[in-house]
C-alpha cells in the first residue's frame, strides 16, 4: 500500500500502526518521508504534506479535534482567537509524561462521554466552548452557526455540556440577524439594559444598519475595520447620509463594545436621554 494514499484514506494523518495495518511497510514509509511525499510529525505519527494541523495534533495526542478548533474550521467566529487546537480525549486516558508532547499547542478536554458525542459536528463543539468562551463569544458562535444554517435556531435547548443557567440564556438571546460578534455583542447590552433594538433595519440609500434604538441608528465596526480603507469610506459616506437626512447615530468599534460596555450603554443612554427631550 502506498503511504500516501493510505494517509488520504485516513483523513491525512495517521499513527505508524494504523499505517502498518492498513499495508504499508516500513521501507515504503521511510521512502516517502525520504521523497518529501509525507511528513513525520510526531514519534510514531505521520502526515500529508497538505493536511490541517489540528488533524496532525489529533493524531499525536489519539484525540478528537472539537470546541474552538471545530469552530473555526467552519469559519464561525472565535473571540479572542485561539491558535491552538482544542482536542477531545477519554476521561481515563493517562497523563502524557513532560515533554513527551507538545502540550502548549493543543487544549485538552477530558470527558466520560468520548464514545456518545459527536464532537467533531458544529453542535456540540458549540456546546463544549461554554468551557472556553465567555457566554456573549458563545452566542456570537451561535449566532453565525444558526444564520450559516449549521445548527437549528433553538440548538441551545439541547445543549448538555453548557451550564444550565448559560444555556437557557443562549436560547434567549439568539439572534441569527446579527452578522458579526460586535452585532451580538451590542444588541445584547442593549436588551439586557431594557431596550428592544430592531435588528438590521433596512434604510433607503444606505442599505441595512446594524441597530436601532428608539430611533437612534448604531453602527459596530468590525475587528477588522482599520486594515479596510474602503470599509472606512463607505461609513464615512453612510454616517453622512444620516446626518443629512436628520436622523441620530452612534458608531462604536468592537473592541469598545467588548471590552468597555458600561462606556457604551452610557453614551448611548445620555443619547436617548437627549432624543426624549427634545421630542
Amino acid at each position: 500500500m502506498d503511504p500516501v494514499r493510505a494517509l488520504l484514506a485516513a483523513g491525512g494523518a495517521a499513527r505508524w500502526k494504523d499505517l502498518v495495518d492498513s499495508g504499508v511497510s516500513r521501507q515504503r514509509l521511510a521512502t516517502a518521508v525520504a521523497e518529501g511525499r509525507i511528513v513525520r510529525v510526531h514519534r510514531g505519527c505521520y502526515a500529508l504534506t497538505s493536511a490541517r494541523e489540528s488533524d496532525k495534533r489529533a493524531t499525536v495526542f489519539r484525540a478528537v479535534p472539537s470546541c474552538l478548533t471545530v469552530l473555526a474550521d467552519a469559519g464561525l467566529p472565535v473571540v479572542p482567537s485561539d491558535l491552538r487546537t482544542h482536542l477531545v480525549v477519554p476521561m481515563s486516558r493517562s497523563e502524557a509524561r513532560p515533554g513527551l508532547r507538545p502540550m502548549e499547542d493543543v487544549v485538552i478536554h477530558r470527558t466520560d462521554r468520548y464514545g456518545e458525542l459527536s464532537w467533531a459536528s458544529v453542535a456540540t463543539a458549540l456546546d463544549l466552548s461554554s468551557r472556553c468562551l465567555e457566554p456573549r463569544a458563545q452566542l456570537a458562535a451561535l449566532d453565525a452557526a444558526v444564520r450559516q444554517g449549521l445548527v437549528p435556531l433553538r440548538i441551545a435547548r439541547r445543549f448538555t455540556i453548557t451550564p444550565r443557567a448559560q444555556r437557557d440564556w443562549l436560547d434567549a438571546h439568539v439572534d441569527p440577524r446579527s452578522e458579526s460578534p460586535g452585532e451580538t455583542f451590542a444588541r445584547v447590552l442593549l436588551v439586557e439594559a431594557g431596550f428592544k433594538p430592531v435588528v438590521q433595519r433596512r434604510y433607503p440609500a444606505i442599505g441595512r444598519v446594524d441597530l436601532v434604538v428608539e430611533g437612534i441608528v448604531i453602527e459596530i465596526d468590525g475587528a477588522t475595520y482599520h486594515s479596510d480603507p474602503q470599509a472606512f469610506l463607505n461609513d464615512r459616506h453612510r454616517d453622512r447620509t444620516h446626518t443629512i437626512n436628520g436622523r441620530d447615530f452612534l458608531r462604536f468599534t468592537f473592541a469598545e463594545v467588548r471590552d468597555r460596555p458600561d462606556e457604551v450603554l452610557a453614551d448611548v443612554l445620555a443619547t436617548v436621554w437627549r432624543v426624549r427631550s427634545e421630542g
